[in-house]
């Protein structure tokens, strides 16, 4: 996985362990998820191959320029949530995080970091406070489970380190489930 994912594995441990500006923390694991996705499962595209083919023989009937290129690609979303169900409803359960609100705030924020002109006030109250720590750090913990998970740590063990990441990164933003929502936190 090292040579593989060179030099997302390090750069993740770095951030765990020294954690530096938030956005840019959040966004370099939002960007590893969908990394890691891209490498582990297979998502859905946005078109299925059937509308790609339709697709790309109207284009070719366009004449455009050679080195024009289009692509059918899986967005940012569908390579999330295809990738954090590699992890068993145990592991989600044992992290008390509410992986709907989780996956969708992930989203909302990573793409508004990414595509910064359009944030507003409520995202930078947001970004500013509390709720992009609980973010990074909830998108941290699935990080390193996923990555333990891919090393052969599985079944009992892959839960008691859901519950140590648990204790360790998401108790310290709330006790008991951490749920996300436009405005922050619930």
């Amino acid at each position: 996985m090292t040579d593989q994912l060179r030099p997302l594995p390090q750069t993740v441990a770095g951030i765990i362990d020294q954690p530096g500006y938030v956005d840019t923390d959040f966004f370099f694991l939002a960007t590893v998820l969908e990394r890691l996705g891209e490498e582990w499962v297979d998502a859905p595209k946005i078109l299925t191959p059937e509308q790609f083919d339709e697709v790309q023989e109207v284009i070719a009937g366009l004449h455009l320029p050679e080195d024009y290129r289009l692509y059918n690609d899986s967005t940012f979303a569908a390579v999330v949530a295809a990738a954090v169900e590699l992890l068993p409803e145990e592991v989600w359960a044992k992290l008390h995080l509410d992986r709907e609100s989780w996956e969708k705030s992930l989203k909302s924020h990573r793409n508004l970091i990414a595509h910064s002109a359009k944030q507003g006030g409520p995202h930078r109250r947001f970004s500013t406070g509390l709720p992009l720590r609980a973010l990074r750090d909830a998108t941290a913990v699935v990080v390193t489970l996923l990555f333990a998970q891919h090393l052969g740590v599985d079944g009992d063990a892959l839960s008691c380190a859901a519950d140590g990441q648990r204790v360790q990164r998401i108790m310290k933003h709330k006790t008991g489930t951490l749920v996300f929502n436009n405005s922050g936190l619930e």
